[in-house]
């Protein structure tokens, strides 16, 4: 801007500069909105998580076959039989299944 100002800076560089730096700002603008909506998706799944707990041994208890199996499939993120034990790999905190 000062050099545009002072006269050392003609008016189409100034309009290029301008617009390029328009546009940087509203691309960074737009990854912030990106990472603040990512970040509350992934204290919904936080809050979500922590209310299943809660209740989630009445659940258990008061659930169907298919219910129970939902839920397994929930918590667990690989479920193996070897010969005749089933065996659990648990998922880390907020980890998604591909």
């Amino acid at each position: 801007m000062n050099l545009h100002l002072s006269g050392n800076l003609d008016e189409a560089a100034f309009a290029t500069n301008d617009t390029e730096i328009r546009d940087r700002l509203a691309n960074l603008k737009l990854q912030l909105e990106v990472t603040d909506r990512t970040v509350a998706e992934k204290a919904d799944v936080a809050l979500t998580v922590f209310e299943l707990s809660q209740s989630l041994p009445e659940k258990w208890v008061r659930s169907d076959c298919a219910a129970k199996r939902q839920i397994i499939e929930m918590v667990c993120l690989n479920l193996v039989l070897k010969g005749a034990s089933l065996c659990i790999e648990t998922r880390k905190a907020l980890q998604r299944a591909c």
